[in-house]
């Protein structure tokens, strides 16, 4: 377990923050996919109140960057933040972003401290892929994070102590392994028993289960590869560095964006809802809590450990995908 007892599924961001304030104060952090409605402001504004270094905060709009920005300045006089315009979808806007936030850090201390991967795409519903033909939620939720982590693993390992990983999964990780012999669901037809969603799961997520593209099933399949980096990282792969995956609840925000307004009001209707500072604290908590330098590739829900599934948790798996994606991303390493 976490180290405290206080910690629970009603806990807020400022509250993480305030009980780890000493692992805040002078760190350089980044943050990806901060927006005005989403978690990711929740976790900016907990983490200023208490004087960390650097804020270092991702978007794809300029403006709406510009606009986190001004509310975080005015909430918090002194706030050293910066902004970097990055789109996910794009692995060269990736290495750009990555170049970025390099110069910012060799301002001066050098290093970067905790990196939290919260930017994703959600629902999609249409399948569409990318130049390099790898299917949209999985280049946005885990190969685009997996490219700017990698890029950034330097300045991470740097961190006195060692630099923390956070990814953002989710619960729908559950509902499909990593295809790795149809990752883009580009056919129907052939796949491998342990690579086909797992139809409890789908009925519980009351989605069709189906080999074809599915908007839950790419995206759980992105999340699962999401949690599996963490477990990689946890590996000879990301030494010096400790890696964390977490579910941060239900929450409505802007993910929810491409889903039917009819279904989003039928979850909500039906499943506890956290507001976005409860589901920034499990971020915060696996960004912060010094006890989980001893849990390198664990996952986390409601502030604390929890187990999850098989296939995200496998550590051949993790390896495997941490080579096809290594191949998927290498004009970009260079």
């Amino acid at each position: 377990m976490i180290c405290t007892s206080k910690l629970g599924d009603k806990s807020t961001a400022s509250e993480v923050a305030e009980l780890y304030k000493d692992e805040v104060r002078d760190k350089t952090i980044v943050i990806t996919g901060v927006s005005l409605n989403g978690i990711g402001k929740a976790a900016c504004a907990a983490l200023a109140a208490h004087e960390p270094r650097r804020l270092i905060i991702t978007g794809r709009d300029p403006e709406r960057l510009q606009s986190m920005e001004k509310s975080l300045r005015d909430q918090f006089l002194g706030l050293d933040i910066r902004t970097v315009e990055m789109d996910l979808a794009s692995n060269e806007s990736v290495r750009k972003a990555a170049d970025k936030i390099d110069q910012f850090c060799a301002e001066d201390s050098g290093c970067i401290d905790i990196l939290v991967n919260n930017a994703g795409v959600m629902c999609l519903p249409e399948r569409q892929v990318t130049q390099e033909g790898i299917e949209s939620h999985l280049q946005v939720n885990y190969v685009g994070h997996y490219l700017l982590t990698r890029l950034l693993l330097a300045r991470l390992a740097s961190s006195p102590g060692g630099g923390r990983v956070v990814n953002v999964s989710s619960s729908a990780h559950e509902i499909s392994p990593f295809r790795f012999s149809d990752p883009a669901f580009s056919k129907a037809e052939g796949l491998a028993q342990d690579e086909q969603p797992l139809k409890d799961v789908c009925k519980h997520f009351d989605t069709p289960w189906t080999l074809d593209y599915s908007p839950l099933i790419a995206y759980g399949q992105s999340k699962a590869a999401v949690a599996l980096h963490a477990v990689a990282l946890s590996q000879s792969v990301g030494k010096g560095i400790t890696a964390i995956s977490v579910n941060p609840g239900i929450i409505e925000t802007d993910l929810w964006r491409h889903m039917p307004q009819e279904l989003v009001s039928e979850i909500l209707a039906c499943v506890p809802v956290k507001t976005h500072a409860q589901g920034a604290a499990t971020i915060l908590a696996a960004a912060l809590d010094p006890s989980l330098r001893e849990h390198s590739g664990a996952y986390l829900e409601d502030c604390a450990l929890a187990t999850p599934s098989k296939h995200a948790s496998d550590v051949d798996s993790s390896l495997k995908l941490w080579q096809w994606t290594e191949q998927k991303c290498h004009p970009y390493l260079n």
